[in-house]
């Protein structure tokens, strides 16, 4: 996958740049044009070096409600280890509208819900959107490099297929900005596609946004050593 420049994105279509109280985020056409999703990923200025997980989650989440248009949204996000569980996310376990729940052990969430917006949190590792608009189902993952080798992309894409009636033909998978091959010893773009492909996944979408090389824009915790932020990206079901 080539490195691309974030304006380059831009330009060609893949993503697009919004801005919300001064917070800027991308949005994806590939999700966009789905009936009733919408996704987004923040830019690096929506973190704050070294800021704890649950104390940038808490000052967001209200930022991220008016952004995907749904006041009355409650938000999941997992307590990333870098492994390979996921959570469903059903009517049973989702916090009430406007709260936050934090799933303990978790990097992937997935749900057939309306109005639960699912988060992960990134500065390197992949944000991977997967979507089904004919099942109404949406997933998010974080796959860094351990993940990658215990494969959770393949294993969260069966999950999905499986537990939320979704459909490989009918699923598309996106990867948001993440560290690129060539700037990280592991190939965790190319893993993971291979991974998405072995699932089965119709449409794999790789706008090529490296953190590293567009440190101006997103954050690298290879990069910056670690004294770093982290992006949010979001997905949700609306009632669309």
């Amino acid at each position: 996958m080539t490195h691309e420049a974030l304006a380059s994105v831009i330009e060609n279509r893949v993503a697009a740049l919004r801005e919300l109280d001064d917070i800027r985020y991308l949005t994806y056409p590939a999700l966009d044009e789905l009936p009733g999703v919408t996704a987004l990923t923040t830019l690096r200025e929506s973190g704050r070096a070294n800021e704890s997980p649950d104390d940038f989650l808490t000052r967001v989440a209200p930022w991220l409600a008016r952004a995907v248009g749904a006041p009355e949204a409650c938000f999941i996000a997992g307590r990333q280890v870098h492994g390979d569980r996921h959570v469903i996310i059903t009517a049973d376990n989702m916090p009430r509208p406007g709260t936050l729940r934090r799933f303990d052990d978790t990097d992937a969430l997935m749900t057939a819900q309306p109005g639960v917006a699912l988060i992960v949190l990134t500065a390197d590792c992949l944000p991977i959107f997967l979507a089904d608009p004919a099942a109404r189902a949406v997933g998010l993952m974080h796959a860094g490099k351990v993940g990658t080798r215990k494969q959770i992309a393949s294993r969260v894409a069966r999950a999905f297929f499986a537990h939320l009636g979704a459909r490989p033909e009918h699923t598309v998978a996106l990867i948001g900005p993440s560290i690129g091959d060539g700037c990280y010893p592991q190939r965790l773009w190319e893993e993971n596609v291979a991974q998405l492909e072995a699932a089965g996944i119709g449409r794999i979408v790789e706008p090529g946004l490296c953190t590293r090389c567009n440190l101006s824009e997103f954050y690298s915790y290879r990069a910056e050593k670690g004294f770093t932020g982290r992006m949010l990206s979001a997905i949700i079901l609306t009632d669309a």
